[in-house]
């Protein structure tokens, strides 16, 4: 593998694509793209071979692309499970024979059948909201792309593309790249069981890493939010998802405010079907979402502001490799809080509220795995035991532990009103480009030296510690007054605090907010857990009508504590919530606490699991695999 990347097999030490062109076609019969691409390849170095990363795909034949256009020698050669394996082209002698050399490779290939390409996921009719037509849509992160084209897949190694697609009509393509054009293919081509195919054409001039390589194909309608957004999703949703992300272009201006010029031009949103198993994913000019964000009454639109900051931090600025997935993570997870206070009109509680709630996930996942485990780490060693695949470190560590990082910097260097513009300047300094901890802190400290920060303040932050010490971090001492007045409802409702007087009905919650309702429920969990709570499931439940709200982050919450209480009226309702959506902060959760309880709770994760398992995405299907100990 790469001597800076030890997740990919290509040679970017080397080589470097640096842009990509493809032609691809859908085919809903196969579960299969089939297709081309041309990769641009500049030297760095002499050398007389490209290699790029694979994953099940069959490559058909290789040329470069000259005036002779001549075929190529290649190997597919041996890998593994988790990395796929290394496809080696030898080059004519001469062809990169010093730096800045470069040469352009056309690339005959097909993807895997179905779920065997680990990067896309193909539904069924049956499968989506409207069940009218079949729907397509990928998945690269962290390292699929190489199961979607042969590419360099590795996050230090940015490409611009463009793209050629042509899919069934009446079905849409998008991509994560700006839409160039459309047109309906002539009779006498591309036809799909008889009917002509439309053809749909992508630009992407910003560089990009290829875990940001997306598309998707599927019976769409769109509606303008702003003066450059669109919501995208089945017709059946689009009115909902148009009211619920409406406020997109405020909260665009207000990262613009924070973070810099936004430069993607446009910013959709793409509200895929259930099964996706993220809130969101970033893709550039593209965020996909969850269905699970459509409360009604926009209180989850967090999610949106944090793929919105994804724009500078992860984008366009990006983790070098995926030992440091902090630094897209951590620094996004900063700049949405920060965001969504000012959205909301209270910076200082709602980011503090905010904090805590991301504190308290960073202790869920430090006792999953361990105080003492390397996953615990903001740094993760993926070179490590033959090699880590990322999505099995995926945890809130990057996310919590990364934020709290940053907010212990802003803390020392005087507060948001030093950090924020600084915040800005690196942005624009590593815009383009990629990130390594040594070139966040030489910035940092810089930046700080020369902007009047003591010497004294800026050498003590202990840097090994905050990246390569495990377990949780010292605690930041947010306002927790929000959280104060949750928590004693919380009590209340687990029967140990006779001071809060409640009338046991909606009122009760009456102006909160869904973090507050999530806190008060998961202060009644930790009691439940230290055995000082009794909470009586039922009167909650006719109290507050837990079972019915629509809201996903509360409803998560609420049959968390049903699961730990064995209330097993609640199993028709979990077993609906865990099969009706598969995005894995709800779905892995739910099911481990299932099988946790063991008894008929574990026999029922385990049943619900295996009949519903098709309609989850595969690395949904194989993290849940493993979490019940079944093989995959």
């Amino acid at each position: 593998k790469m001597v800076f990347d030890s997740t990919s097999y290509s040679n970017g030490d080397e080589a470097q694509v640096e842009h990509m062109s493809l032609n691809l076609r859908t085919d809903f019969d196969e579960f299969r793209l089939f297709g081309t691409v041309v990769v641009t390849v500049v030297a760095k170095k002499p050398t007389d071979k490209v290699i790029l990363d694979t994953r099940k795909l069959t490559v058909n034949g290789i040329s470069c692309v000259c005036a002779e256009s001549k075929p190529l020698e290649y190997e597919q050669k041996e890998g593994s499970e988790t990395f796929g394996s290394p496809l080696e082209i030898k080059l004519p002698e001469g062809t990169l024979a010093k730096a800045g050399d470069s040469c352009r490779i056309s690339i005959d290939y097909s993807t895997a059948k179905g779920d065997d390409c680990s990067a896309l996921q193909w539904l069924s009719t049956e499968q989506t909201a409207d069940k009218k037509h079949p729907f397509l849509f990928s998945q690269c992160q962290a390292i699929h792309a190489r199961s979607l084209v042969p590419c360099m897949d590795a996050p230090g190694l940015k490409f611009t593309y463009e793209a050629i697609v042509t899919v069934p009509a009446p079905l849409t393509c998008l991509m994560s790249a700006v839409r160039t054009g459309r047109y309906q293919c002539r009779s006498d081509e591309s036809l799909f069981n008889g009917s002509r195919g439309t053809v749909f054409s992508f630009q992407q001039k910003i560089p990009i890493p290829s875990y940001l390589l997306a598309i998707c194909c599927g019976f769409l309608e769109s509606r303008e939010i702003g003066p450059r957004s669109h919501v995208w999703s089945e017709p059946s949703a689009i009115d909902a998802c148009a009211y619920e992300f409406a406020e997109t272009e405020k909260l665009l201006k207000i990262a613009e405010d924070i973070l810099g010029p936004y430069e993607w031009g446009t910013y959709d949103l793409l509200v895929l079907p259930p099964s996706f198993p993220y809130g969101g994913m970033e893709n550039p000019c593209l965020t996909f979402v969850t269905p699970t964000l459509l409360a009604g009454d926009r209180s989850l639109v967090g999610v949106v502001a944090h793929e919105i900051s994804h724009s500078w931090t992860g984008n366009l600025v990006t983790n070098e490799t995926w030992d440091d997935f902090w630094m897209n993570e951590g620094f996004t997870v900063f700049a949405e809080r920060k965001i969504m206070a000012r959205a909301l009109g209270s910076k200082k509680k709602g980011f503090d509220l905010k904090s805590i709630i991301g504190w308290n996930h960073l202790q869920d996942s430090v006792n999953h795995y361990g105080c003492d485990h390397c996953f615990t780490c903001l740094h993760i060693d993926h070179s490590r035991d033959g090699g880590v695949d990322p999505d099995d470190a995926f945890s809130s560590v990057p996310y919590e532990k990364g934020f709290n990082f940053l907010v212990h910097l802003e803390k020392i260097v005087g507060g948001p009103s030093v950090f924020e513009p600084f915040l800005k300047e690196y942005i624009k300094q590593y815009r383009l480009s990629t990130v390594t901890p040594m070139k966040f802190r030489n910035s940092f400290e810089a930046y700080m030296l020369s902007h009047g920060v003591a010497k004294e303040s800026i050498e003590a932050v202990e840097w090994a510690t905050w990246l390569h010490k495990p377990g949780m971090p010292k605690d930041p001492e947010f306002d927790r007054s929000l959280v104060e007045k949750a928590d004693a409802v919380g009590d209340c409702w687990a029967g140990l605090n006779n001071e809060v007087k409640l009338s046991w009905d909606a009122s009760d919650l009456k102006g909160w907010t869904t973090d507050m309702i999530v806190l008060a429920l998961s202060r009644t969990i930790l009691t439940v857990e230290d055995g000082t709570g009794s909470p009586d499931c039922a009167a909650l439940d006719e109290a507050y009508g837990f079972s019915n709200v629509v809201n996903s982050e509360v409803l998560f919450k609420w049959l968390t504590l049903c699961i730990i209480k064995n209330y097993e009226p609640s199993h028709p309702v979990i077993v609906t919530f865990l099969t009706k959506q598969g995005r894995m902060k709800f779905v892995r959760p739910l099911y481990r606490s299932l099988f946790k309880a063991g008894g008929e709770s574990a026999e029922l994760a385990i049943s619900t699991f295996k009949q519903h398992q098709s309609n989850y995405h595969s690395i949904c299907q194989k993290m849940v695999s493993r979490d019940l100990g079944i093989s995959k």
